[in-house]
């Protein structure tokens, strides 16, 4: 038989006889992930039961994802799934509901999303997705400028830090790529002996 994808909402909106027909047109294990996306545990569990999976196997996991609050119920899933990009943006878009209520669910929401952020390089969808917040944007900033700087892309750090505000380690990073325009422009406010420090340590640099 012929195997083919499936859409989410297509499946949440059709029938049980036309469940029954979709199961033979797609895997079961995929047509299981699918449902899974719809958030609708009955009918994750009417897929589930269609396509002769074991109950020890997905009724734990379903009880798990029941007892989570829905924005995190939502990420595990894709995280699951392995649908980082999806899973970040669920994060983002649950910070952005909560606006200025509960602080500390909206910490916990942006440590998740950066640690996927950052371990599958999602930096410039993060971009987009915390264009709610400048604060969260600033952290988003931060941890690319930190990512290139441990990858020897020193220059393109500083520009990140410098944006992000962080002086002192835009500074370190450009004086690593001896730019020295953005090192004497971070220094402007800096008083005549730390900027003559600074002028002498460029030119020290550039000797090498």
């Amino acid at each position: 038989r012929s195997r083919r994808d499936v859409d989410a909402k297509a499946l949440k909106l059709g029938s049980h006889e036309a469940l029954e027909y979709v199961s033979w047109l797609v895997k079961a294990d995929r047509l299981y992930d699918v449902a899974l996306t719809t958030y609708d545990f009955d009918l994750v569990t009417l897929v589930a039961t269609q396509t002769q999976k074991d109950p020890k196997e997905y009724v734990p996991y379903l009880l798990d994802l029941k007892s989570m609050d829905p924005v995190m119920m939502k990420f595990k899933i894709h995280v699951d799934l392995k649908q980082y990009d999806k899973a970040v943006k669920k994060l983002a878009h649950g910070d952005r509901d909560l606006g200025d209520t509960h602080p500390e669910a909206r910490e916990r929401y942006f440590e998740e999303a950066l640690k996927l952020i950052k371990k599958h390089r999602l930096f410039k969808q993060a971009f987009d997705y915390y264009n709610h917040s400048a604060a969260l944007t600033q952290k988003v900033k931060l941890a690319f400028g930190e990512y290139l700087y441990q990858r020897g892309y020193s220059e393109e750090a500083g520009f990140l830090y410098s944006a992000a505000d962080e002086i002192d380690l835009a500074l370190t990073a450009f004086k690593k790529s001896l730019n020295v325009d953005m090192c004497l422009a971070l220094a402007a406010k800096f008083s005549s002996e730390k900027k003559a420090e600074l002028v002498e340590e460029l030119v020290e640099r550039l000797k090498i």
